[in-house]
């Protein structure tokens, strides 16, 4: 007796398809509600875009004016290595056909999601999986994750999803020639969007040795040559185009960034991820999204996900394909990557993770629907799955767009073009800077951009005169958040700032502090000038003896780490700024730069004073300023940015004297 109720569970995946197959209706209503709620997160929902999508966006920036995919703000003048090029080549020929940048990119989300929804819907799932296919590949991008980004991730995992279901569902079409094709194609495609992405390779293979075993050679042949001719047209332009010309570039970025590790590193590395995914959950941003529901109940399990996955999926026959291919490239992340830039290198594991829960959770819907009678029941459980997942799709993406939805004319790189328009002013329109990191190339308006690492990276600036050497540049911008860039260690150009041997020349300060910069000069500056947003308006801050308010540069203990993120040294600060000098933690330095009027700052110094320390203290006005005129002088004005992997081409370029023996030092940068 007490198999019963599994029996019955078990013959929920076995009822026969109603006559004239009634239950498609609902997939088919679930696919369109899908489809417009990811049309809706690729192309209008708002986004705050971070330093790395800055960062990134250099190699297409390149290509749109210089007609060659290259990483210069990574010192990789001569091709694109530190990702595979893929993502950036596809972003920059839409951007040519006329699509804004995070746009492009939705684009490469959009139409994986839609392949996928295409494919399930004329697959033989069950209802069930179907279901659980098309709400966990949404749920996972588009409302757990980022959705839209200039990184590789989001579309990878939609691309790899989407292969996966072409093939299991090819081989249960009776190993029909175009899924397993097209799956063969896009799993090929997946593994070239990111290095960590190439086990997807493996799937069509794994199918191709499933054929074999299950059919014979005299059966299996065509099948076989299906997915080696779809997985071909990938691979072999890919190899040919970029593995084969860069494969020592490639082979120094996988050892100098320590990609792969031991399993017990990899191990760790992933648990860290998913207690910084329970955070982020648990937040009151997230708490409310469905995909936050199905996640949190298995990351407390405390059993990786995909482990929870593969016993899901390979215990309802039909779908066993996704146990056995889609495992293959989430554990090799758990197991074999350690260095795992973010959540998003989890995507894979969490979308066949929600959607084995999906799935399993339409089944038991089923199962229970069954006790009104097999016909009536399921008639009543497809009425109500089809509204609760209406509502649900509904809620979720109302909660989400109605306070960011963005006009089909809002350009989402505006804050980016507002930085390089306000940073122009301050350093000058045909500046050359001293940079240090990936992402001041863009935002600090520079026009000539030299990489100083290489000449004065540690122990060289022990060695040389620095100061001479950095009076050669109109600035040297330092980004907010960066310690790692400026540790004393390795190139301590905020300490020797504190050390009053450089010249404070401005700031930047946006509501997203990776737009924010304070900018460096070995010269004295004629005038201080800054830009910030307060209260969501742009403030000119200009230096102005009398001026009734003033810009504080403190330098200061850290006393609480979480706070610093969410609000400046005072309450009273406006058009803030900070730079940590090494790792954020308890009693790390930094550096802050916050604009008060003169009463507020009096009657604040003495709180400050007891850990913080003066170091520039300017006098000035503050006023609105006008962000929509400066954005558009920048359009009429502005040129393609020069990149140098010398420094005396640099010099000549900017029109500035040869440099002299003392201060030319090493002149060169190569690539890490």
């Amino acid at each position: 007796m007490s198999s019963l109720p599994w029996t019955r569970f078990k013959s929920v995946w076995k009822l026969p398809p109603f006559k004239g197959n009634e239950e498609q209706w609902l997939v088919i209503l679930v696919a369109g509600l899908i489809a417009i709620a990811a049309f809706f997160y690729s192309f209008f929902k708002s986004r705050a875009l971070g330093s790395e999508d800055v960062g990134l966006f250099n190699p297409i920036y390149m290509f749109l004016h210089y007609g060659k995919l290259s990483y210069p703000a990574h010192l990789y003048f001569d091709a694109m290595v530190i990702h595979p090029p893929v993502q950036y080549l596809e972003i920059g020929l839409l951007m040519k056909l006329g699509f804004g940048a995070m746009r492009a990119a939705g684009v490469l989300v959009f139409v994986p999601m839609l392949l996928i929804l295409g494919l399930t819907i004329k697959s033989r799932f069950s209802t069930a999986a179907k279901l659980g296919m098309m709400l966990g590949a949404f749920g996972t991008v588009f409302v757990l994750s980022v959705g839209t980004t200039i990184r590789p991730e989001p579309h990878l995992a939609l691309a790899w999803f989407a292969g996966l279901v072409a093939l299991e569902s090819g081989r249960i079409a009776g190993w029909e020639l175009r899924r397993l094709g097209l799956g063969g194609f896009l799993a090929a495609y997946a593994a070239g969007l990111h290095y960590w992405g190439g086990p997807a390779l493996a799937m069509p293979l794994v199918y191709a040795g499933w054929v074999l075993g299950s059919q014979g050679w005299q059966k299996a042949w065509k099948p076989i040559m299906a997915l080696l001719v779809g997985t071909g047209l990938f691979v072999i332009p890919y190899l040919l185009w970029f593995v084969w010309p860069q494969w020592e570039a490639i082979r120094g970025v996988l050892a100098g960034v320590q990609a792969t590790g031991g399993v017990g590193e990899a191990i760790q590395a992933h648990f860290t991820i998913y207690q910084v995914l329970i955070y982020w959950l648990r937040s009151a941003a997230n708490a409310d999204k469905f995909t936050s529901f199905l996640v949190l109940p298995g990351l407390w399990t405390g059993v990786p996900l995909i482990l929870l996955a593969l016993v899901i999926w390979a215990i309802v026959p039909g779908t066993r394909g996704f146990a056995i291919a889609g495992s293959i490239l989430p554990l090799f992340v758990l197991l074999g990557v350690k260095r795992k830039a973010s959540e998003l290198y989890l995507l894979p594991e969490l979308m066949l993770y929600t959607a084995g829960v999906i799935m399993v959770s339409v089944l038991l819907l089923q199962w229970l629907a069954q006790r009104f009678g097999a016909t009536r029941g399921r008639r009543l459980m497809a009425f109500g799955l089809a509204g609760a997942i209406a509502i649900t799709l509904f809620a979720n993406a109302t909660l989400t767009l109605k306070d960011a939805f963005a006009a089909t004319t809002t350009d989402f790189t505006r804050p980016w073009k507002v930085a390089r328009a306000v940073g122009q002013e301050i350093i000058g329109q045909d500046a050359l800077i001293a940079s240090t990191t990936t992402v001041t190339w863009y935002t600090s308006g520079a026009a000539y951009w030299y990489h100083v690492g290489g000449d004065l990276g540690y122990p060289q600036f022990q060695q040389k005169d620095y100061q001479a050497y950095l009076a050669q540049f109109d600035s040297i911008p330092i980004e907010s958040g960066a310690w790692f860039v400026y540790d004393a260690k390795s190139l301590p150009i905020p300490t020797w700032y504190l050390n009053r041997e450089l010249y404070y020349q401005g700031f930047v300060a946006s509501s997203d502090v990776s737009f924010s910069l304070l900018y460096l000069s070995a010269k004295r500056p004629q005038q201080i000038v800054g830009y910030g947003l307060w209260q969501n308006q742009l403030y000119r801050f200009h230096e102005q003896a009398d001026g009734q308010f003033v810009n504080a540069v403190l330098a200061c203990r850290l006393t609480d780490p979480e706070k610093l993120w969410y609000q400046p040294v005072s309450p009273a600060a406006r058009l803030s700024t900070f730079t940590y000098l090494t790792a954020p933690a308890k009693g790390s330095p930094f550096i802050t730069s916050f604009v008060m009027s003169r009463a507020e700052y009096d009657r604040e110094l003495p709180q400050m004073q007891q850990h913080c320390t003066v170091r520039d203290l300017i006098p000035g006005d503050l006023q609105p300023a006008d962000e929509a005129a400066l954005v558009q002088q920048l359009a009429q004005r502005d040129r393609p940015i020069q990149f140098f992997n010398h420094l005396e081409p640099a010099l000549r370029a900017s029109g500035k004297p040869a440099p002299s023996p003392a201060n030319l030092l090493k002149s060169s940068n190569s690539p890490p």
